[in-house]
């Protein structure tokens, strides 16, 4: 190769990347919100806060998904920069907010309508679905789940403003008679196991991301568990803890509200709190299971406090003696329960999508620090 092609191809070299980076501002100029843009943004949040419920409610199911994605990022950009880790709630009106970012899925949603459906609301109150959909343009899927807003505080909130956790030990009866009727809620014969609709399963028994396979029947749900429980020579049958019923998965304090009164309060005071209504959030690891699932859930629960961490661990497991006495589950049950929890010990200790989900989500330069904590993982494996 002679020196005037040399030369050609690194002329031709510079022109690549000069059109790559022409092209890249362009896609960031696309990108970056215009004037317009911002107005309409604006004007259509005001429209929604300002406007009837009706009207609010026919907006976000019929609004094109684009403008509902633009003004959830001009939320996003106000309250939390650019940033897309975790999934936040932004309040739309005084009745609608939406939930969107990284790991809100289609099956969040379809529990949570199911939950609306067929729960008491004498007993419980569960925030209505107004739409969801996923945003298909970004690396990862992002969910915008736009649902009822529930006035009120979280019993965890009203715990950090009292002595001795006195709001949450003085609705515990309340809320395992909350935990009974959610497990009277069957599931119909033939239905599969999982989130309502099919998908991945998540939660505190599949480990920190999800159970990375679908069940279309309850053998299938024994196989992948056997399939765990085979490194320690047990094995499991869930079939006899049937019918499948509905399973929250993580009833804790910080998704427990007590509304707000018609005066728009909210009291500290053991007897007030007790006589409010109480209403059910954060569907993500809830879906169709045998009842004792609820339970290993409630075993496993990891809610501290900067403070104080066996607040969140103590009314654990005050609700879940308080559910255990109410339903008496069986001895397979417990068996089953032994068996799960060994299951979800094996989940953590062995997670396939580790390091996809960790370099899908975050910088590259953090790559490292995952590829150190699974070779940490495996040594725990091995030895």
């Amino acid at each position: 190769m002679g020196l005037t092609d040399t030369k050609t191809n690194l002329e031709k070299l510079k022109d690549e990347s000069f059109m790559k980076k022409c092209k890249e501002r362009i896609m960031k100029d696309k990108a970056s919100p215009t004037w317009f843009a911002r107005t309409r943004d604006a004007i259509l949040g005001f429209i929604i806060s300002r406007s009837h419920l009706w009207l609010q409610s026919f907006i976000i199911r019929f609004c094109p998904k684009s403008l509902l994605i633009s003004l959830g990022r001009r939320l996003r950009e106000q309250e939390d920069g650019p940033s897309r880790i975790a999934p936040r709630i932004y309040r739309l009106s005084s009745h609608i907010v939406l939930m969107s970012g990284w790991g809100i899925t289609q099956g969040r949603a379809a529990n949570q309508k199911y939950a609306y459906q067929h729960v008491n609301p004498a007993i419980v109150r569960i925030p209505q679905v107004y739409r969801f959909f996923e945003d298909q343009s970004t690396r990862r899927p992002e969910g915008y789940l736009f649902m009822e807003y529930l006035p009120g505080k979280t019993v965890a909130e009203l715990d950090a403003a009292t002595e001795g956790n006195t709001v949450s030990k003085a609705l515990t009866q309340r809320v395992s008679d909350i935990q009974v009727h959610l497990m009277s809620v069957k599931a119909q014969n033939g239905t599969p196991p999982g989130p309502v609709g099919g998908g991945f399963p998540k939660g505190y028994i599949w480990g920190d991301f999800g159970g990375n396979a679908s069940f279309s029947s309850v053998e299938d749900l024994n196989c992948y568990l056997n399939k765990r429980l085979k490194h320690i020579n047990k094995s499991i049958d869930v079939g006899p803890c049937c019918p499948l019923v509905l399973c929250h998965g993580d009833v804790v304090r910080r998704n427990i509200i007590v509304l707000d009164d018609s005066n728009g309060k909210t009291t500290n005071t053991p007897i007030d709190v007790a006589e409010k209504e109480l209403g059910l959030v954060d569907w993500g690891h809830s879906g169709l299971y045998p009842r004792i699932f609820e339970f290993v859930a409630m075993e496993s629960v990891n809610e501290g406090h900067y403070d104080d961490p066996h607040r969140g661990y103590q009314f654990a497991e005050d609700l879940k003696k308080a559910t255990y006495d109410k339903i008496k589950p069986t001895a397979v049950e417990m068996e089953c329960y032994q068996n799960l929890l060994y299951t979800r010990s094996l989940n953590l200790r062995h997670q396939p999508s580790f390091l996809y989900v960790h370099s899908s989500m975050f910088p590259f330069h953090l790559f490292y620090e995952d590829v150190f904590q699974f070779t940490l993982i495996i040594w725990c494996w091995v030895y």
